[in-house]
């Protein structure tokens, strides 16, 4: 027999504490839990498992998994780096084309292909997305449009931005018109 009461004591102590601290701890869980932790269930039941290997399985499956996800991430990264290498060594070939003769004869995949290097180049910076332009006419106006614009600079007058996007809008339905207007607050 001990000859103190320290473990009735402490006990009693760690009662209180836990009661303060945890509100809804009732004298049953609190005493469910004290058992567990002096009784060494935590050691019985991790000795168990290990016995098993099922621990050990568990954790060298979500490792593996792991490094899959890893892979898979880093051959995304490297294609995507492929990708971005081989469309700026594309369009550091191309020529921005500022002959309105030569812009009419183009078709739609090169007219395209200028769009996206004024948008590359960040000649302008109001420009459409190619997807916001249904047919070539419309390709076409815009770039024209663009030219002048370009133009314009270069001689060293001001241009103002909507002025000679918007100024021929004549071939353009209303629709057509009121699109590319609202349009033109959110571009590229």
């Amino acid at each position: 027999m001990p000859t103190t009461n320290d473990t009735n004591e402490g006990m009693l102590g760690m009662w209180r504490r836990y009661s303060h601290d945890k509100l809804s701890l009732t004298a049953g869980h609190f005493s469910d839990q004290a058992m567990f932790n002096r009784n060494g269930t935590q050691d019985f039941m991790g000795r168990r498992v290990d016995e098993s290997r099922i621990a050990r399985q568990q954790y060298e499956a979500t490792m593996m998994y792991g490094d899959k996800v890893a892979e898979e991430t880093r051959r995304k990264l490297v294609e995507r780096a492929r990708k971005d290498t081989e469309t700026t060594v594309y369009f550091s070939t191309v020529d921005l084309v500022l002959n309105p003769a030569h812009l009419e004869a183009m078709l739609i995949p090169a007219l395209n292909d200028q769009l996206e290097l004024h948008h590359r180049l960040s000649i302008e910076t109001d420009i459409l997305k190619k997807t916001h332009f249904k047919r070539k006419r419309h390709r076409y106006l815009v770039f024209q449009m663009l030219v002048e614009r370009h133009n314009a600079r270069s001689r060293g007058e001001a241009v103002d931005a909507d002025a000679m996007i918007f100024a021929d809008l004549g071939e353009f339905s209303l629709y057509e018109c009121h699109t590319l207007l609202a349009l033109s607050t959110s571009a590229y």
